[in-house]
């Protein structure tokens, strides 16, 4: 036993010598006070930097364990309206390019305090290009782009910056930009296809319909009438700066609550299981509520919604099956002159999906899956209420009676040594706007493939 500890004493000697004579790695108190297995990490990790086969990172404070972790996700986007149609590379909404920082400190055995530091780094965002606007054809007016422009809309976005106290018996409570308990709601999906064209979600959801009879752009006064404006599943409060607790896990479920101002907070239970009598099941259920006035309409409002989402996978042959649905409870408005003549502001939206997954390929697991969703009113009865090409009668009567349909059929491969998936989709999005065969619009078709890959 001396024998070993006085060969791992001069090894590590050696090894720390020789970084120091380039760079203050490491003292001979530092060696003292680390245990065997950590003496012996430290050694392993230095000789491969030594070696070339690894990397060191410093962070500013040694009793904190930092990690960098990201991905990079790109797409080609093959997008048609009825009357124009584009090509374009982008971000891929669905699971944005980002960067984080994640720092841990182990207070006690049962207790951390971490942190995470998370940003969007995206160009040309998925969810913010269309395929056509007036002058430059290319993006939307208040990108940067067209044929003589870049032909990019550059942007930088902090998801997450938050500090949580994490204790095994008692719980996690986060303080900070956070994720809210009910983001996410309705994604409990474990398919493995989600990449090619999103959810529901609509993340290509800034395209715009058309009317079929003349291809001219369903306008608003604020921009013209979306996939997101008709179609977007009511999937929780997002992220915001919030105060957020979540209970342990107890036999699969958890609780989480977070508040981030008055009139604007949520509740969410979530469940997990790998094995369930052979099945793996992910669930989550959430009632979010969220503060709806605006200054401009005069207009003081809260929006309550409830949403969920179950997801079932049997482990043996990969066949999967996912449900989710949405609904408003009360839905406060921003359009006080449509809601005065008529607009209920109700909306509800679900769906269904179903694949399979399993190793076809060496590269690793493969996974194929359809979907399809249905809502009724509008996501955003505001932007409706801003038609300057309908009557106010008639916009009310889109609020209260549109129909939505969407349909996806997409493939994910992974690629377990390139630490990427590669991913190829097609999403159809359509819509009845309840006002007669005189205002049809056409279906909006986005043909996409990708890749992302993490590191």
């Amino acid at each position: 036993m001396k024998f070993a500890l006085t060969k791992k004493a001069l090894l590590a000697s050696a090894v720390s010598s020789a970084l120091l004579a380039t760079a203050n790695v490491a003292t001979a108190a530092d060696l003292d006070s680390l245990s065997d297995d950590d003496l012996l990490a430290r050694i392993e990790a230095l000789e491969k930097a030594i070696e070339g086969k690894g990397n060191v990172v410093l962070n500013g404070n040694k009793k904190v364990k930092l990690k960098i972790s990201g991905q990079v996700n790109q797409k080609l986007r093959y997008a048609n309206d009825g009357t124009e149609s584009q090509v374009n590379i982008l971000d891929n909404d669905a699971s944005s390019t980002r960067l984080r920082l994640d720092g841990e400190a182990k207070v006690a055995k049962d207790f951390k305090v971490k942190s995470k530091i998370e940003f969007d780094l995206e160009v040309n965002p998925s969810d913010e290009v269309d395929i056509r606007s007036a002058g430059a054809g290319f993006f939307r007016g208040d990108d940067i782009g067209g044929p003589a422009g870049a032909g990019t809309s550059a942007q930088i976005d902090l998801r997450r910056a938050e500090i949580a106290f994490d204790h095994k018996r008692f719980g996690k409570l986060t303080l900070g930009q956070t994720n809210t308990a009910s983001n996410g709601v309705i994604e409990r999906d474990l398919s493995g296809a989600t990449l090619a064209v999103g959810d529901a979600s609509a993340d290509d959801d800034d395209i715009s319909f058309a009317f079929s009879a003349t291809g001219v752009l369903l306008d608003g006064a604020g921009g013209d009438a979306e996939i997101g404006d008709f179609i977007d599943p009511n999937d929780g409060n997002s992220r915001a700066p919030a105060i957020r607790y979540d209970t342990p896990r107890f036999y699969g479920f958890s609780i989480a609550t977070s508040f981030v101002q008055e009139r604007t907070y949520d509740v969410a239970l979530d469940y997990r299981n790998k094995d369930l009598a052979g099945f793996s099941v992910a669930g989550r259920a959430a009632y979010n509520a969220f503060d709806n006035s605006q200054i401009a309409d005069a207009v003081s409002d809260q929006t309550t919604q409830a949403s969920g989402s179950l997801s079932i996978l049997h482990n043996a042959t990969g066949l999967n099956l996912t449900g989710y649905v949405g609904g408003d409870i009360d839905d406060g408005t921003r359009e006080a002159a449509a809601v005065a003549a008529g607009a209920t502001n109700e909306y509800f939206f679900w769906g269904i999906k179903g694949g399979i997954k399993g190793k076809v390929f060496s590269l690793g697991s493969s996974a194929f899956a359809v979907d399809y969703g249905r809502g009724s009113g509008v996501a955003d009865p505001d932007e409706i209420g801003d038609i300057g090409s309908l009557t106010l009668a008639q916009q009310v009567t889109v609020i209260n009676n549109a129909s939505s349909d969407t349909i996806g059929v997409q493939f994910t491969q992974k690629w377990d040594k390139a630490s990427a998936e590669l991913y190829a989709g097609w999403r159809r999005y359509d819509i009845d706007l309840g006002l007669g065969a005189a205002f049809d619009t056409d279906a909006i078709n986005v043909v996409t493939a990708g890749s992302r890959f993490k590191f």
